[in-house]
């Protein structure tokens, strides 16, 4: 969340984002362009509470009521270990009188470097749709921290408790079959002889 136009729109509007899960987002990283990037979403003020969305994020019994405007999820790890896994569902639901009216969504990254990029984005007026995104929004955030976290896995501070999935015939893991024991060299020799015996018979 770098562009400025994007942070002005959404300053002083109740709002609630959950961002990818960055170093720079905490404040023990010093360097300037962190430094920055906290200052931008710093303008941003929450106003939302969970009570008010869609489960699993209502029915947290844990920390306060109210959602703090940013909030981060992923996984991330210390030094260079390649890609990992990333929040890259890129979608903004709007709210009229706490109801899902409409969704934006598409490849643009709300960063400076996108609005030089070719991207696409679709606007979505259909209050059916605007539901189901803000059920995933309610999913991502019940499963997100705070800007101080902790590196590694995802930790959700609010102790989330989400249904487990069940396995189904596509998902379930193979039932293995049990195996015989290897002939070893006296099994071998053994049966060698007992069927030789029975031939001389």
């Amino acid at each position: 969340m770098t562009n400025r136009d994007v942070i002005a729109a959404l300053a002083g509007r109740p709002v609630a984002l959950i961002v990818n899960k960055e170093y720079a987002l905490r404040s023990t990283d010093r360097k300037v362009h962190s430094q920055r990037q906290r200052q931008n979403l710093s303008e941003l003020h929450g106003g939302l509470r969970r009570q008010d969305l869609p489960s699993p994020l209502r029915d947290i019994p844990t920390g306060p009521d109210g959602i703090e405007p940013v909030r981060c999820v992923g996984h991330i790890t210390r030094g260079n270990t390649g890609n990992t896994p990333l929040m890259h569902s890129k979608f903004i639901v709007r709210l009229q009188r706490g109801k899902p009216v409409a969704v934006w969504t598409g490849s643009f990254n709300f960063t400076v470097n996108a609005a030089s990029n070719v991207e696409n984005v679709v606007e979505i007026h259909d209050k059916t749709i605007a539901a189901a995104y803000l059920e995933e929004f309610a999913r991502i955030a019940a499963l997100s921290e705070p800007l101080e976290f902790k590196a590694g896995k995802a930790d959700p501070s609010w102790g989330a408790v989400l249904p487990k999935r069940v396995p189904t015939a596509a998902t379930a893991p193979a039932k293995k079959r049990p195996r015989k024991p290897a002939a070893t060299t006296k099994n071998v020799v053994r049966n060698a002889g007992k069927t030789r015996a029975k031939r001389r018979k």
